[in-house]
């Protein structure tokens, strides 16, 4: 049980407000049922207890019922009221939740040891356990049954299955662990790959450390049911909602939510990443759309855009070998090129990456002997694999000097030629790696548009 010193409880209303040190008052919301008993074990203290019925309005499910403190708990005052504080054991007749408050009977200021050792002052003893079959109502059980057999129905050994869910919100009392078990019972038939969760778990309307215990609440639930679970980070999920001071830093947002994804594109301390899935040939990417220090606050910053546009320029090592390694693609290229020499004339080949470029250079070799075509290839230093003889800078510098004498009739590289080299009987460029980036694309295309004839 957390208690923080200096909180009470307001009678009137059962929300937590400021008062002195002589008191200290769980914050959190306690489930109880009638198995529940609070025993006092400490006679240096005395308690009282505010408790809360699982009534709630219905349109708190239909509307954005953003309710005081993320309590759809129904308060209900007269259970210790009319005693006030005391040291007698307490039972309940029904179902509901509890905060407590506790004070030393001599009046005296309380330590953080006091509220370390609440459980030596006060025992909270459950005697049953709270279930609710939640997935064996009618409408429910319907609903997962027909859900599974659509899956099933589109799955195969190829497919990438997983549960989506958005805007959770958890409140005390509210329909969270409904949505847990109705998770779990799909998810124990379909065995998706993950959990993505797109934002907002909790309302964001409470200082951190409760934001924290929220979010902790949904997330331990979710990897219960599938370890693999990804998020991205929602506006609530930020705390800034209906001005609430205690606002997350970036750095706080990332260690709440981020920091323990599991994923092959995710960076230290940075609030987007990617994950690949290598049979597939796919990467999902996860995107921060959310800022509330910015005038317009949805939007992507002009760093996580500047990463996403370097990542979806490089294709993942798996996928890229696989087009590297594709003899009839690389075949149609160096036909492409034979079969219209004469009007193609000197051209440089922007290749994927190394296991291309070396593929294409042989291949243009072999099947241009007799056109009388030459070619080399040039890249960072790196050792040939197939003469097995490094390549150095000052073989790169060697070969472009060839290719502008004129002996050399087709130059391959690995974004070397991008910018800055001047190649000007260059009159044709072939684009054979993929690129997102119209700056990239301007620079390969670039390199015919400095010809010796303007």
């Amino acid at each position: 049980m957390n208690m923080q010193i200096g909180k009470s409880i307001d009678i009137e209303k059962g929300t937590i407000v400021n008062g002195e040190d002589t008191v200290m008052s769980s914050v959190l919301f306690y489930y109880v049922d009638e198995n529940t008993h609070l025993h006092l074990k400490d006679t240096a203290y005395e308690y009282l207890y505010a408790f809360y019925t699982m009534r709630w309005q219905e349109d708190y499910i239909y509307s954005y019922a953003y309710q005081q403190e993320q309590n759809w708990a129904d308060y209900s005052r007269g259970l210790s009221e009319a005693e006030g504080y005391t040291q007698k054991d307490a039972s309940f007749t029904q179902k509901g939740y509890i905060r407590i408050s506790i004070r030393r009977k001599d009046g005296k200021g309380l330590k953080d040891e006091d509220a370390e050792s609440v459980y030596q002052i006060v025992e909270v003893e459950h005697t049953g356990v709270y279930e609710q079959n939640f997935t064996a109502l009618q409408d429910v059980n319907r609903e997962i049954i027909q859900t599974v057999d659509t899956i099933r129905h589109y799955q195969n050994e190829n497919t990438l299955t997983f549960t989506l869910l958005t805007d959770s919100h958890m409140t005390v009392n509210g329909t969270w662990q409904d949505t847990a078990t109705t998770v779990k019972a799909v998810d124990d038939e379909i065995r998706p790959e993950g959990i993505i969760h797109l934002g907002d778990l909790e309302d964001g309307t409470l200082e951190k450390v409760y934001c924290r215990y929220y979010k902790d609440v949904v997330l331990n639930d979710l990897r219960a049911i599938q370890p693999k679970v990804y998020l991205t980070v929602g506006n609530h999920d930020t705390n800034y909602f209906r001005n609430n001071p205690d606002i997350l830093s970036e750095e706080e947002i990332y260690d709440y939510y981020i920091k323990d994804i599991s994923a092959a594109g995710k960076t230290e301390k940075q609030l987007w990443y990617y994950e690949d899935y290598k049979k597939q040939k796919l990467r999902m990417y996860f995107l921060h759309s959310y800022d509330h220090k910015e005038p317009l606050r949805y939007g992507y910053s002009v760093q996580e855009i500047s990463w996403l546009m370097e990542n979806l320029d490089t294709l993942p090592e798996n996928i890229a070998n696989d087009i590297a390694d594709n003899k009839e693609r690389n075949r149609i290229i160096v036909e492409k090129y034979l079969h219209n020499y004469e009007k193609y004339g000197q051209t440089i080949v922007f290749a994927l990456n190394k296991v291309h470029a070396i593929a294409l250079n042989k291949l243009f070799n072999e099947k241009g002997k007799a056109y009388g075509i030459r070619s080399e290839f040039i890249i960072s230093e790196v050792q040939d694999m197939i003469t097995g003889i490094t390549i150095s800078n000052a073989d790169n510098e060697r070969k472009i000097e060839a290719y502008r004498n004129g002996e050399i009739q087709v130059l391959i590289n690995v974004n070397i030629l991008t910018e800055g080299t001047d190649l000007p009987k260059t009159h044709t460029v072939f684009l054979t790696r993929p690129t997102v980036s119209t700056t990239l694309m301007t620079q390969m295309v670039g390199r015919a548009l400095r010809g010796s004839h303007g």
